[in-house]
């Protein structure tokens, strides 16, 4: 098989909070809730030997198609950074093919200068910063984070890049407040560029613009993220301007192209969690959930490989 890249979810810490938001549009939240059926095999800092032995199983199959190792999950991944660094080891020590890129996403709450060193000391390359607003007040809204955790965009992305020198990764779940952030052209339609010149602003070196997805339409998130995506001839915009200005790079196995488009690396998603099938024998992603079986769908246990 072949791998776009191998995701890790990360299991919520003992103790502390799956994630610090509550996200209008989570995905995680939607009526699919399935934490049960995932349940964790790690049981505290080092894991277990059990643990160890099939996670180091599943990395060895991925990597042999797969350069990039993604931390990800149903909750914030830098809330359980125990568990990441021990995946990190065995990624490095004791696989036939290391993955080139060792990546994490993160909404950015509670990310000090302490968290980014240890990162960093992991060997950490790219931090994957997901917003749905440039706008601080507003992000925190949309993603209902704390008011005295609210995430200062421009501080943190400054950090990234600057101070610890990580590869950015802005990565935008698109929403109807989006839409103020475009201009429109001679013709009035919309315009993408004032997108790319805020991403570049803030230092980014590779940006995925997401059209939000809803798994189903009964919970709260999925009527939300019904009632509140962005509009599609705003999401195209996005392809215009990439055809336009950008140059084709390659395309990645699952399908998806890869374009540079004023000095960053850009990929339109409109299917983030890959629900739609393809016809390739390519998969988006290698799945290992938290209870360390390996899977090609975040919502379909009928996806296990092993």
């Amino acid at each position: 098989m072949n791998f776009q890249n191998t995701s890790v979810s990360v299991p919520k810490k003992k103790n502390r909070a799956l994630c610090p938001n509550n996200c209008r549009f989570c995905i995680s939240r939607m009526s699919h809730n399935d934490g049960n059926k995932y349940p964790t095999l790690w049981d505290g800092s080092n894991g277990n030997a059990e643990w160890k032995v099939e996670m180091r199983d599943r990395l060895e199959f991925t990597c042999k198609s797969s350069d990039t190792l993604l931390f990800t999950g149903t909750g914030e991944p830098t809330y359980n950074l125990e568990y990441v660094s021990e995946v990190i080891k065995i990624a490095k020590n004791e696989l036939s093919n290391p993955f080139v890129n060792i990546e994490i996403q993160t909404c950015g709450v509670d990310l000090d200068d302490d968290r980014l060193s240890e990162m960093k000391n992991m060997g950490i390359k790219t931090i994957a910063l997901s917003i749905a607003s440039f706008d601080n007040e507003e992000n925190g809204e949309l993603c209902r984070t704390p008011k005295d955790k609210t995430v200062d965009i421009e501080d943190l992305c400054n950090r990234i890049v600057n101070k610890f020198r990580f590869n950015l990764r802005l990565t935008f779940n698109l929403n109807k407040t989006s839409e103020k952030f475009f201009d429109n052209d001679a013709n009035g339609n919309p315009n993408a560029k004032p997108f790319y010149e805020k991403c570049s602003k803030l230092g980014a070196a590779q940006v995925t613009f997401r059209r939000l997805t809803a798994t189903e339409n009964t919970s709260k998130p999925a009527k939300w993220v019904n009632e509140n995506n962005i509009s599609l001839e705003h999401f195209k915009s996005f392809e215009k301007y990439i055809v336009a200005n950008g140059t084709k790079l390659e395309a990645l196995p699952f399908g998806l192209v890869k374009y540079a488009v004023d000095g960053m690396s850009s990929v339109l998603d409109d299917d983030c969690c890959h629900l739609a099938y393809k016809d390739t024998t390519a998969v988006k992603s290698g799945i290992i959930r938290e209870n360390v079986k390996l899977y090609t769908r975040w919502y379909e246990t009928g996806s296990l490989i092993f």
